[in-house]
């Protein structure tokens, strides 16, 4: 009787011991998920502003693009009228240079 009180304590013992590791073991997972979760919330914060960024540098693009084709039709534009009086100016030369 006294060998199987033993025994059964052993046993016992043994139990325990492995709660006791099983216990450490779900609590060290326990913190590897919550610095998996920090660092998801982190990485999810970058991602919102990154997003942000992107939107703004995209807004930034367009108006350069549109400033960008104003100056070029006012360039245009100029290039053209400078032409006009070229040959406006060539015209009245021919003009005086016939009288």
């Amino acid at each position: 009787e006294l060998e199987t009180a033993r025994q059964l304590a052993e046993t016992e013992r043994h139990r325990a011991d492995e709660q006791i590791t099983a216990a450490k073991n779900l609590r060290r997972r326990a913190v590897y998920l919550g610095i998996a979760l920090v660092v998801a919330a982190v990485l999810a914060i970058a991602a919102v502003f990154a997003g942000i960024q992107a939107n703004n540098n995209a807004n930034t693009a367009v108006a350069n693009a549109n400033a960008a084709a104003t100056q070029e039709a006012i360039a245009f534009d100029a290039q053209a009228e400078a032409l006009a009086q070229a040959e406006e100016a060539q015209k009245s030369a021919n003009i005086a240079a016939t009288a």
